[in-house]
This record gives structure tokens, C-alpha cells and sequence, in this order.
């Protein structure tokens, strides 16, 4: 489902990193991209934004629109970026992994399979997303603001785990009738950094509650508490 869009990140930060695009480089949208459906945020034909935009919408509100036109953009047509999300996924060894398109959404022709991937190589992808500060800067923030075809409105975050915990900062969240409800959280807790990933959850509060319990679980057993209270309280009561 979406969480395709952070092999998206991942390449197009790592073509900033290379010199190769900037994050205030230009994209002009095109009709393409506007065609995608799903989670949007509704861009127009023509309207121009930055990478930086489109890494936002994509990232913070799952806008298969903005993943689209920045696959467009870094690859030149989104099938070409496709090739470059399965040459990447191949050198990153995640090895149950394969893309069809740069955005998650259920494939409509049934020659195609649609995006696959399991918890293990996910984790392989995510350990490089998080070695990117910019992304984690954008994926941390509660809500944003982004331009649409109306103009700019304020999103929320898709993953609502970082409104209620500071230590969370990320990652992303998805959806499909196939896939259900899924995500790659992370958090990072005086410092020391946690990904969990969950895979195929019925409701999207499962989801969530899942993974906070995984990641107190995991604190607690270590000493350093729960998410969201204060350490050195923790520490002096135990």
C-alpha cells in the first residue's frame, strides 16, 4: 500500500544527496499525475511546486498525486522510476520485494501484481529512510501546510502517532482493501531509535495501539520507560 511511498523518499533524497535534483528544483504537474486516485491532495494540471513540496504531500498525507509527479520527475516517466525502485529495492537485498508503480494503489490491469513486499525487507528500507534527517523532519510533523488546487491548506499528518508522542517521528502509514491496515512507525527515545512494522492489521486503531504497545514494551524492557513520560521520573521510581 503506501508505505511504497518511502522507497520514493528514499531515492529522490538520495538523488538530492547526489547532486542530481534540489529540493526547491520545480515540478510542474502534470495531467498524469492529476489522474491517480486514492489519497490525494488534489493538485491541478500545470501548478508547479517544489521536490520539497511534493516529498512533503507524499510523505505527510499519502498524495499518490505528489509520489506520482515526483516519480515523474526524478525518473522522467513513472515507469522508469519503477525500474529504479526494484534496482534499489534489489541492492538494499529485499529480496520479497517488487513495484509496479510509485504510489501503492491496487494495479488495474490483472497482468500486473500489485506492489508486494514483507515486514523483513520493509525494515531493510526503512533503516536507510531513517538515516536521512530531512525526512524525518518532514514524516515528524503533525500537520502541514500544502499548496492544492484551491490553494494552501493545512493537512494532518496521515500517521496521527506523531501528534501524541514526541518520540515518534515517523514513518509512514497505508492502506488497501488487500494489503489493510499498515505501518512503519519509528521512534526515538533518549536516543535510541525503534522502527516497528506492522503488516495486514484490521482497523486503523489496532494499528496504531499495536504499536505503541510495542514500543513501551521494548523501552520498558530496557529501562527507559514508556512513550511520553518524562525519563529521569522514570528512572528515579525504579
Amino acid at each position: 500500500a503506501s508505505l511504497t511511498k518511502m522507497m520514493v523518499a528514499l531515492i529522490a533524497i538520495e538523488q538530492i544527496d547526489a547532486g542530481n535534483i534540489n529540493l526547491e528544483d520545480i515540478v510542474t504537474i502534470s495531467q498524469e499525475a492529476t489522474w491517480v486516485g486514492g489519497s490525494k491532495v488534489y493538485m491541478k494540471a500545470g501548478q508547479k511546486l517544489t521536490v520539497s513540496d511534493l516529498l512533503e504531500a507524499a510523505m505527510i498525507r499519502s498524495g499518490n498525486d505528489a509520489a506520482y509527479a515526483l516519480a515523474e520527475h526524478v525518473g522522467g516517466t513513472e515507469q522508469e522510476f519503477v525500474y529504479m525502485m526494484n534496482e534499489k529495492a534489489e541492492s538494499l537485498g529485499m529480496e520479497s520485494t517488487c513495484f509496479a508503480n510509485s504510489t501503492g494503489m491496487p494495479m488495474r490491469s490483472k497482468e500486473v501484481e500489485d506492489n508486494q513486499s514483507t515486514a523483513a525487507d520493509l525494515l531493510l528500507m526503512a533503516r536507510e529512510l531513517v538515516k536521512h534527517e530531512d525526512i524525518l523532519d518532514m514524516t515528524a510533523r503533525p500537520t502541514e501546510k500544502i499548496q492544492n488546487a484551491n490553494g494552501l491548506y493545512t493537512y494532518d499528518n496521515r500517521n496521527t502517532l506523531v501528534k501524541k508522542y514526541d518520540e515518534i517521528d515517523g514513518l509512514k502509514t497505508g492502506f488497501t482493501n488487500a494489503a489493510k491496515y499498515c505501518i512503519v512507525a519509528t521512534s526515538k527515545r533518549c536516543d535510541h531509535r525503534v522502527i516497528t512494522i506492522l503488516l495486514g492489521v484490521e482497523s486503523k486503531r489496532d494499528r496504531y495501539n499495536i504499536a505503541v504497545n510495542l514500543f513501551n514494551n521494548y523501552y520498558t524492557s530496557i529501562g527507559l520507560g514508556k512513550l511520553g513520560e518524562d525519563f529521569e521520573e522514570t528512572a528515579s521510581a525504579n
